[in-house]
C-alpha cells in the first residue's frame, strides 16, 4: 500500500483499533491459481506478538495457499468521499478520506480440537457476547465438534503492517474543521469525523 509519511499510522494503539472495530476483513493469499481473495471475521488474538485468528470454509480452495508466501489480511476502516464545497478554502478537488490496515505474516494452521473449540467460542464472545448464555444449546460439545469438520482455522503471526489515514493532513486546519463538522452531520460518517479528530489535528 502506498503510505505518504503524512499518512502513516505509527501509533500501535490506533492500529489495533482499526483492526478491532473494522474486523470484518479480507484475506489475500497468493497460491499456485494466483491471487484468491475471502471476506471473514478476524479476531486480534494476542497483541504482544499480535498474532490475528480466523477461518475458512473447508470447502474453500484458498485453505491450500494458506501457509504459502505471504498472505496479506486488510482492515478496510471508515472512508467517505470528501466534496471541494466542504473547505474554507478554494480552489480544491474532491477526494476520499480514509482509514485502512494491511497485515503480512505467516500463517499456521489450527488443526487441535481444543484450539479451534476455543477459537471459536472467543469468536462468539467478540461478535455476540451474550449468545452462550441465551442459547447454550448451541455450545453442547457434540454440537460443536459435528461443525468443526467444515472449517479451516487459523493463526497468522504478523510480520509487517502498513497502515494509512489519509484524512486531509495536508490541508489547513480550517479546512479539517469544516470537514469534521460535515461528517458530524451524518451519523453514518460519524466514526470517520471521529477518526480525523484523533489523527488529522495531532
Amino acid at each position: 500500500m502506498y503510505v505518504p509519511p503524512l499518512f502513516k499510522i505509527d501509533d500501535r494503539e490506533e492500529i489495533l483499533r482499526a483492526m478491532r472495530t473494522n474486523s470484518f476483513a479480507t484475506l489475500v493469499t497468493n497460491g499456485a491459481g494466483g491471487l484468491t481473495a475471502t471476506h471473514l471475521p478476524i479476531l486480534v488474538e494476542t497483541e504482544d506478538p499480535l498474532i490475528l485468528a480466523g477461518h475458512v470454509s473447508a470447502g474453500n480452495g484458498q485453505k491450500h495457499d494458506l501457509t504459502h508466501g505471504e498472505p496479506m489480511i486488510l482492515f478496510q476502516g471508515p472512508h467517505q468521499y470528501i466534496s471541494p464545497s466542504w473547505y474554507v478554502t478554494s480552489p480544491n478537488v474532491p477526494t476520499w478520506n480514509y482509514v485502512a490496515v494491511h497485515a503480512y505474516g505467516k500463517i499456521e494452521l489450527v488443526t487441535e480440537l481444543d484450539e479451534v473449540q476455543r477459537h471459536l467460542l472467543a469468536m462468539v464472545d467478540f461478535f455476540d457476547p451474550s449468545l452462550r448464555e441465551t442459547r447454550p444449546d448451541g455450545f453442547e460439545s457434540g454440537f460443536l465438534n459435528r461443525m468443526f469438520g467444515g472449517l479451516v482455522a487459523f493463526h497468522m503471526k504478523v510480520e509487517r503492517v502498513d497502515a494509512k489515514a489519509k484524512l486531509n493532513q495536508n490541508k489547513p486546519v480550517p479546512d479539517r474543521e469544516s470537514v469534521v463538522g460535515k461528517l458530524s452531520e451524518s451519523l453514518a460518517d460519524s466514526e470517520l469525523a471521529e477518526a480525523m479528530k484523533r489523527l488529522s489535528f495531532g
